[in-house]
């Protein structure tokens, strides 16, 4: 599916072997049932992050839903596979 989103250059677990990053106002958010998502960070979205204070960027992206459990016991989703379009 197709989404919009701001990428901020918020960050996560950047110590980790799964570093992520946060998306905000993604758009259409009916099947994600909210509209921010912390995602792993690939080197593409890191080559589109804003640096330092800059303001979000809005970029347009494809991505798959996936479930996750959400701290073991309810579940949750999440984006995976995010391939930037512009």
């Amino acid at each position: 599916m197709i989404y919009t989103a701001k990428l901020t250059g918020n960050r996560r677990e950047i110590h980790t072997t799964t570093p992520k990053c946060l998306l905000t106002n993604i758009s259409p958010d009916n099947e994600l049932g909210r509209e921010h998502c912390w995602v792993d960070l690939t080197d593409e979205l890191a080559a589109a992050s804003p640096a330092g204070h800059e303001k979000p960027r809005t970029i347009r992206f494809e991505a798959k839903i996936k479930p996750y459990l959400k701290r073991g016991v309810h579940q949750a989703l999440t984006l995976t596979n995010i391939k930037i379009l512009s």
